[in-house]
């Protein structure tokens, strides 16, 4: 009786395990997009069924989700942006639960301060640098004597010109932002050279300033943070 009582509970939880493995093999995960608060615009919809281990590429905000007064910086597993962080594009392997990716949201006051700036236009091969200082109320100026004025447009951010001192960064050239994440951002630029012809470009910028572009202290003197130079 014990022997047939021990092979009964073998058989019983081999064919528990074997109902688990079966329930992760033939389940399926779904990713659900959430507006996160937005004003306008439409989550993307996923229609993949996943199964447990799929590769999942994030959507991008194909709807063209807006928020009064915030810029759209990608998605999150948490509505308050405490979770895993996604830009569009990424991947990731989805478990035997379905997902929900909230829309993340970055207020325009957070675009302020200095962003170091990368650009490249179609007449020249090589990477430039320059670093913006955006301000609060909606100007900029560059390292080299350049200035400006910039605004939102739905979720781009455009730089405008009104003069400038250095290669083709001259009054009138505008850089308009086609992606954005919380510390960074990029985009296709244009304008006019010395002759008046118009060019093209693309550009990036970070948030902070390059070690190398950084002003140099005098020996005595006080860092930003207090603390004195050596």
């Amino acid at each position: 009786m014990k022997r047939r009582l021990k092979t009964v509970l073998i058989i019983g939880v081999a064919l528990a395990l074997l109902l688990s493995a079966c329930t992760i093999v033939i389940g399926y995960s779904r990713v659900l997009y959430d507006d996160n608060g937005s004003n306008s615009g439409s989550v993307p919809i996923d229609s993949s069924r996943y199964r447990y281990g799929d590769t999942v590429l994030v959507l991008g905000n194909t709807g063209n989700l807006t928020k009064n007064g915030s810029l759209f910086v990608g998605w999150n597993t948490e509505p308050d942006g405490s979770g895993r962080a996604f830009s569009p594009g990424d991947a990731f392997s989805i478990g035997s639960s379905s997902v929900v990716l909230y829309a993340r949201w970055m207020p325009w006051t957070s675009i302020p301060g200095e962003w170091t700036l990368s650009y490249k236009w179609d007449t020249d091969p090589q990477w430039r640098s320059a670093i913006w200082t955006i301000y609060s109320n909606k100007t900029f100026t560059d390292n080299y004597g350049g200035a400006g004025v910039w605004d939102i447009s739905g979720n781009m951010i455009q730089l405008l010109y009104n003069n400038g001192t250095y290669f083709y960064s001259y009054s009138g050239t505008l850089y308009t932002s086609s992606n954005n994440t919380w510390n960074s951002m990029q985009g296709t630029m244009s304008g006019p050279d010395i002759y008046g012809a118009t060019h093209n470009g693309t550009w990036s910028a970070e948030r902070g300033v390059k070690a190398s572009r950084a002003p140099e202290l005098p020996s005595g003197g006080l860092t930003p943070s207090g603390e004195p130079v050596k």
